[in-house]
């Protein structure tokens, strides 16, 4: 198999399309069930399997360190080790800062990094930052969410707080 077949948008999530022949292909989910990958894997010939020996694993959450070194040549998996040290946006801001003042490139180099503060740690700083431009828009975005949930934008610092403490 070289290829994933996808079904077209229109087609129902539950409709289970034709059952293509067994090409020895498994998949194992853990920490939930996504449809939409559940379909593509099957309408592709994956079976789901329990066992270890799958071809596929799908995690909706972290992985152990212990799988990636269990692995075998044609298992993969959809997580990269310590991935979320660049897909979560505090952790990335958290090493550029560090490139920052301990790189011996230039600080023109990473001139492209939005002023950017940490929350609750570095509420004080947000505030006076807020306070010198009370026209000036900032995007709030929750630690550890992803998708889009809980982001908004705001220009009170007051908005900040309650975010804070909920």
């Amino acid at each position: 198999m070289r290829y994933l077949d996808f079904r077209p948008f229109i087609d129902d999530m539950d409709q289970k399309l034709k059952t293509p022949k067994d090409l020895g292909y498994y998949y194992k989910m853990i920490g939930g069930d996504c449809k939409l990958i559940k379909n593509t894997l099957e309408d592709n010939g994956f079976k789901e399997t329990t066992s270890n020996n799958y071809t596929l694993l799908w995690s909706s959450g972290t992985i152990k360190q212990e799988a990636y070194k269990s692995l075998k040549k044609y298992q993969k998996m959809n997580h990269f080790p310590k991935s979320k040290e660049i897909t979560r946006k505090d952790f990335l801001y958290k090493s550029i800062c560090k490139l920052q003042t301990h790189s011996k490139a230039n600080q023109k180099d990473f001139n492209f990094l939005p002023e950017s503060y940490i929350l609750p740690n570095e509420h004080k700083f947000l505030q006076e930052s807020m306070e010198k431009d009370p026209n000036c828009i900032w995007i709030i975005k929750p630690v550890a969410s992803s998708q889009g949930k809980g982001i908004f934008v705001t220009n009170k610092i007051i908005d900040v707080f309650i975010y804070i403490l909920l």
